[in-house]
């Protein structure tokens, strides 16, 4: 289905019948219902409250030929049907059969319809609004449309469909200006960890106006999320505003966010020459079984060997926050460039320097080991490019210990974020078949085939209480979807087709680090792929690779090692 087209039918056929639910505009939807006639069973349209999206029914009015639901919507009948039966699902033999004026109320909205359909003939069920003059709902969001805004010609269709769809769902589980981490039945709360890589997902992927507007409150808030304050939240809203800023290329926006910038820094450098705990309130909601938690507000320790001790996730991932942490600092860095503070960038890489080092160091005892490490020791840090054996090693390990011998998982993971994440980190350091591995399981176990979409832990560990209060509230195996873990996808799929790499001092574009050999057979192209401040082209095309590089700045050009070092590589640059 695309934008501004009608939306499609869903079909449903049974033993017992067939059902078409069709949308004949905003205010008017239709179902028409054929029972299977030799199976001599009684069928019946059931209007109910019922799972997550249902909202209270506390007025149902059956006139004889329709009924008016909530004084909202009117439902008419083709034709009419044998018997209705109303009912308060919570009064217990409530039910009322009738075919004359009859009503029921539920003070607690579980007011219903039982419908009893002809059996002899095709019944057509049409749902109009009665109201049409009320408002409807205003999103904040208005970038369309709604999947990637680029355009990609590859051989492969599941990944253009599974790009499309991290954007779709990420888009679909914003609630206003809040990056929700997955649903939103199960998050009813933004988190500032996990929106940051939705808000650079969002950048990168051509939606800039939604990333701007929730970018926000990512400069203006510091600490928020579920568990509180955490360390981690500084380094990453600074990585994810300034990739807004990047993109916006806007003085007035680089000036605004400068103060925010300046007061996440001094963060940073707070906790990097911490002699005592640091203590700092948090914003928004937390999750209530963890309200009273005696750390809620305490994002670091007394520093060690040079490295914040800094509080995620319910402990201290050492080298993860203060991987982020040196993102954040070179950020900065990159802003305070921008806006001609000189002193201020130099003094922030040299204390980015000084946590590589201690980084590095650390990165070599057994004391520091966290799985965390290696969602960011490359991507999206760059923290580690000093250390890529050590780091070699130690995914080497990390991937033998939880695959088989075809490359499959052992056991299905919890956190699918940190795998994707983990794939990455793969893919940075030149091992394009781990990457696809990765991706190819997760393609070939979506929680919903064929909607590209994953799971967060076993049940709803990590979830909000109160959920279980919500009407129609259901038990489900995991959390899905997970919009952290949609956004690492889209992240993945878009540096497969291009990335900025930033192992030395001048970064250089590397073109298709993720195209595999079958690829090369046939003509591709990709248009609209944004690196930081640019925006790349490129065009596969008789054997032969074009480059557009738009961007203010030079930057170097290379081709990933899957095409052969004597390609024909043409390049143009814009301004």
């Amino acid at each position: 289905w695309q934008p501004e087209t009608q939306l499609p039918a869903i079909n449903a056929r049974t033993h017992y019948y067939d059902a078409t639910w069709k949308n004949i505009n905003i205010n008017d939807w239709q179902l028409k219902f054929t029972p299977n006639q030799t199976n001599n069973v009684v069928t019946s349209l059931m209007i109910r409250s019922v799972g997550p999206a249902g909202g209270p029914i506390r007025d149902i009015v059956w006139n004889g030929k329709n009924l008016t639901i909530n004084n909202k919507w009117l439902v008419s009948f083709n034709p009419p049907p044998k018997e209705v039966i109303l009912n308060d699902e919570i009064v217990t033999n409530a039910g009322h059969k009738t075919l004359t004026n009859a009503s029921v109320h539920s003070d607690m909205g579980w007011a219903t319809a039982k419908v009893i359909l002809n059996q002899d003939a095709q019944t057509t069920a049409n749902f109009s609004k009665i109201d049409q003059d009320a408002p409807d709902y205003q999103a904040l969001l208005t970038d369309k449309p709604l999947y990637a805004n680029l355009e990609i010609n590859l051989p492969d269709k599941r990944f253009t469909d599974s790009l499309n769809a991290q954007i779709a769902h990420i888009s679909m589980g914003l609630v206003g200006n809040e990056t929700r981490p997955g649903d939103p039945l199960y998050y009813p709360l933004d988190w500032q960890r996990d929106g940051a890589y939705i808000l650079v997902a969002l950048v990168k992927a051509g939606h800039i106006k939604t990333a701007h507007m929730l970018s926000r409150k990512f400069a203006e808030q510091d600490f928020y999320g579920g568990f509180g304050a955490e360390a981690d939240a500084p380094g990453l809203s600074i990585w994810a505003v300034n990739s807004v800023a990047n993109q916006i290329k806007s003085k007035e926006y680089d000036q605004w966010l400068w103060p925010h910038i300046k007061r996440k820094v001094s963060y940073i450098e707070k906790m990097l020459y911490a002699k005592a705990n640091i203590e700092t309130p948090y914003t928004g909601e937390v999750f209530s079984q963890f309200a009273q938690d005696p750390e809620i507000n305490l994002i670091s320790e007394p520093a060690k060997n040079g490295l914040i001790i800094g509080r995620m996730d319910h402990h201290r991932p050492i080298l993860f926050v203060n991987a982020v942490s040196y993102l954040g600092l070179i950020e900065a860095a990159n802003l305070a460039e921008r806006l001609n503070y000189t002193k201020d960038a130099e003094h922030w890489r040299r204390e980015a320097s000084k946590i590589k080092t201690a980084w590095s160091q650390a990165l070599k005892l057994k004391e520091y080991d966290n799985d965390r490490t290696y969602i960011s020791a490359i991507w999206p840090s760059w923290v580690g490019n000093q250390d890529i054996n050590l780091i070699n090693k130690n995914l080497e390990n990390r991937w033998i210990d939880r695959h088989d011998q075809h490359n499959q998982y052992k056991t299905s993971p919890l956190w699918t974020y940190f795998e994707l994440a983990e794939a990455h980190q793969w893919l940075l350091l030149g091992n394009k078949e781990r990457s696809w591995a990765t991706v190819n399981w997760f393609w070939n176990n979506q929680s919903s085939p064929g909607l590209y979409t994953w799971w967060e832990g076993n049940g709803t560990e990590n979830f909000s209480v109160v959920s279980k209060n919500i009407r129609g509230s259901v038990k489900p195996v995991a959390v899905t979807p997970h919009y952290w873990t949609a956004a690492e996808m889209a992240l993945l799929q878009l540096d497969m087709l291009g990335y900025l790499d930033k192992s030395e001092k001048e970064p250089v574009i590397i073109i298709g680090q993720g195209v595999i050999d079958d690829w090369l057979k046939t003509d591709m192209s990709v248009k609209g792929l944004r690196l930081d401040d640019a925006i790349v082209d490129w065009s596969w095309h008789n054997k032969k690779m074009h480059v557009t590089v738009k961007s203010k700045r030079f930057i170097k050009v290379k081709l990933s090692d899957t095409f052969n070092k004597s390609t024909p590589l043409t390049i143009s640059f814009q301004q």
